[in-house]
């Protein structure tokens, strides 16, 4: 999604409109959002299938909660704990550099500029204020390098 690693355990079910389509960014007394940017984004549909999922996982075991991402117990997740189940995670082999919860945020942003989306779009997304801290995050990958290299013509290298 993109978002904040405070912004994903602190979001509430109450959080997510289903009948408009949106999710609800912003602070409430257990968590401030950064520079208390609220913020609405538009929920798409694998995100909405995902959240659905989740929410029967939680039926089908009981779990009454006012969280969507919660232990086995019904309890918020906390930020240590994701921290610990990515670092975890890394271990896989193969895995060239440590992901962490910002490594995932950039590399959404980086995914949504190969799809096409404008930087203005990524922008609010990421819930940035400044293009400049937008740019910071998309990477460009070396094909899409060699890509725009290639579709040079000999004219275009001439005055």
């Amino acid at each position: 999604s993109g978002k904040r690693h405070g912004e994903m355990v602190f979001l509430k079910w109450s959080d997510i409109d289903y009948e408009r389509g949106t999710i609800s960014i912003h602070s409430d007394p257990e968590h401030r959002v950064k520079f208390n940017k609220e913020q609405e984004l538009p929920l798409s549909e694998p995100l909405k299938i995902l959240l659905k999922r989740i929410s029967n996982e939680q039926r089908s075991k009981a779990i009454e909660t006012n969280y969507v991402f919660v232990d086995d117990g019904g309890e918020r997740l906390k930020m240590k704990r994701v921290q610990e189940a990515m670092k975890a995670a890394c271990e896989v082999p193969g895995l060239a550099a440590p992901v962490t919860m910002h490594a995932l945020r950039r590399t959404t942003a980086t995914r949504m500029k190969q799809n096409g989306a404008t930087t203005n779009t990524i922008k609010g997304v990421l819930n940035h204020a400044d293009e400049k801290t937008t740019n910071l995050y998309l990477g460009v990958p070396k094909d899409d390098e060699r890509e725009a290299m290639n579709k040079l013509s000999l004219p275009d290298f001439l005055p």
